[in-house]
């Protein structure tokens, strides 16, 4: 770092030669140049940072003493210091004036001008190229803007000169608007000079080649991927899988070369007769390839050998079974849950069980729980309050016919369910709390609380957005009237019966989004309760709507605006049949068939 050094110019007398004689009659007018010594120091000292050019200091007292009088001479001997910043100069000033001009001095003066110089340290840009080049490339999927190319180049601690870089565009050049791919030149000016504190000089002009072609590759821990990857693992239940086979069907399903699969470690066991395998699945998608995936995720795979159900019958006795329907067993508690090769694969266990106890450990093969309870008569089951339900994908019918049934399974996992179709059909005593279940996956919803005549739960914060199918969801269900005015039913395709005999149901339901429901057809019979605003549903696809509205005696809205072009004749049979409060036909939909 150069410093800009102190100056003090100091000025001495140095000698002063003999006046010219001149006659008596000058001397009034002729003076010793030693008179102006003062002035002449104060000239000098105008310059305290370089020296003065013989040319420069004559120049300066001819335009203050008249041109021709004083000449300025530069004496043979100077008083340089050895230190290179201390410079002495000395200058003589000598007066012209004699008998034969009209000057006014004569004689001589030799003043010394010590002054301290600026030493320059100021480099050569080029000494920085490599720095300003990785800089400038530290950005390679787009372009530069001059304000963010500037920031970086002063905030850089490397080359600690802010300020004293000035960044300019020099040329563009776009050179595929297909690839977005350029070229743009850049001009980095050093500001530092001998005047200021900046540390380089000149200019340096570089190329920056750039490529914003965009990475469309996707995380291979999605959610989608990842389910993906678990139902392929999933289908096997009772053998663990080889690498080979487990790749082969990774790339059938997925794509061949999409992911590899790798083992980060052995099976371990996991509970009883329960196994787990971990596999890596690494994404091999790149900016530079096709593929899909980048990134990697570790999943476990859960399997089980074969085995019997081990059960405790009405006489204290233990029995062995590889029947899975107990539809006819006499089986008062499960000590093993059981399964056969065949039915693992699709994950299927016990069902019809009418007991009151099971293990408290749910295994993790156990995939699928249909018509586990079916026609069970007990108020509770114990030992499913905290089963681990998470790998369960369809829980159809599993409480179908349990009358009795009332037990807390608030903390069942359904987050990946796609299937809860008649769930609790015919638990006429059910009115349990799931109103925190991630229903987020389920498809089909359909007969799920049919005749659950004493069910009434807050149900309002279900995500049903991929829910398809909720034929007779809530038929019979004749205490619900819960809140789902805000459920998603975007992918709604069939409701027909949703509220047939739903006696008190009135909620609003009028920002559903039916645009894609086909069959409407005794979605409200028997619904003597409801009476909401639904003029604005979306029917334009509904190819069904007979007894819609049959005995539903408070309703009385204005659907004349509804666009029932594809229902038939035969389909709209019986419309609103019972309606009584429905009197206006003005009110009533148009149908063209």
């Amino acid at each position: 770092m150069k410093k800009l050094l102190s100056i003090l110019a100091v000025l001495s007398l140095t000698a002063s030669a003999g006046a010219t004689v001149v006659a008596c009659s000058d001397e009034d007018y002729i003076q010793d140049i030693g008179v102006l010594k003062t002035e002449f120091e104060d000239l000098l000292e105008i310059k305290t940072n370089e020296k003065w050019t013989i040319e420069g200091l004559q120049n300066a007292i001819d335009s203050k003493y008249g041109p021709g009088g004083i000449t300025v001479q530069l004496p043979s001997k100077n008083n340089y210091s050895w230190k290179p910043e201390e410079k002495n100069d000395v200058y003589r000033f000598v007066g012209n004036a004699n008998s034969e001009n009209e000057y006014r001095y004569n004689g001589y003066i030799d003043l010394t001008h010590n002054w301290k110089g600026v030493v320059d340290t100021t480099q050569p840009i080029s000494t920085i190229r490599q720095r300003i080049y990785e800089l400038l490339n530290s950005k390679q999927d787009g372009n530069w803007t001059q304000i963010e190319l500037q920031l970086v180049i002063d905030n850089d601690t490397t080359i600690n000169d802010r300020g004293g870089i000035e960044v300019t565009e020099v040329a563009f050049n776009l050179r595929s608007s297909e690839q977005i791919t350029g070229t743009k030149q850049w001009n980095f000016h050093g500001l530092g000079d001998i005047s200021n504190g900046h540390k380089y000089q000149g200019d340096l002009v570089l190329t920056h080649n750039w490529s914003n072609t965009q990475d469309t590759t996707k995380p291979i821990t999605g959610e989608e991927i990842t389910a993906q990857l678990k139902t392929i693992l999933n289908e096997r239940a009772t053998v663990a899988w080889t690498i080979e086979e487990l790749q082969a069907e990774v790339d059938l399903k997925i794509g061949s070369k999409e992911i590899t699969v790798s083992t980060p470690s052995t099976s371990k066991n996991l509970t009883v007769d329960s196994f787990a395998d971990s596999y890596t699945f690494t994404g091999n998608g790149h900016i530079n390839n096709e593929l899909i995936y980048n990134g990697s995720i570790t999943l476990n795979h859960y399997w089980m050998e074969p085995q019997p159900t081990i059960y405790i019958d009405s006489n204290d006795e233990t029995q062995e079974t590889w029947e899975l329907d107990f539809n006819q067993i006499d089986a008062k508690e499960i000590i093993q849950l059981g399964f056969n090769k065949d039915e693992l694969a699709d994950g299927l266990t016990i069902k019809n069980f009418k007991g009151d106890r099971v293990p408290k450990i749910l295994p993790k093969p156990f995939r699928q729980l249909n018509s586990l309870f079916s026609y069970n008569s007990n108020e509770k089951i114990l030992g499913i309050e905290n089963w681990d339900t998470s790998d369960v994908t369809t829980f159809s019918s599993i409480f179908y016919g349990a009358t009795n049934f009332n037990g807390d399974i608030s903390n069942w996992n359904t987050s990946n369910a796609t299937s809860m179709h008649a769930m609790f059909s015919g638990a006429t005593n059910f009115n349990g709390d799931i109103s925190n279940w991630d229903t987020s996956k389920a498809v089909v919803t359909a007969n799920m609380f049919k005749d659950a005549s004493k069910f009434n739960q807050n149900l309002s914060r279900w995500n049903t957005s991929n829910v398809e199918n909720m034929t007779k969801m809530f038929e019979g269900a004749k205490s619900f009237n819960g809140d789902i005015s805000t459920w998603n039913t975007s992918k709604l395709n069939f409701m027909s019966y949703i509220f047939n005999d739903a006696t008190i149901f009135n909620s609003d339901i009028s920002k559903w989004d039916t645009s894609n429901v086909k069959a409407m057809q005794n979605a409200f019979t028997n619904a003597s309760n409801f009476n909401q605003n639904i003029s604005a549903w979306d029917t334009s696809n509904v190819l069904s709507m007979k007894e819609m509205f049959m005995n539903a005696t408070s309703f009385n809205q204005d659907l004349s605006n509804w666009d029932t072009s594809k229902v038939s004749k035969e389909k709209h049979k019986d419309f609103d049949t019972g309606a009584t409060s429905w009197i206006d036909p003005n009110w009533k939909p148009k149908f063209i068939n």
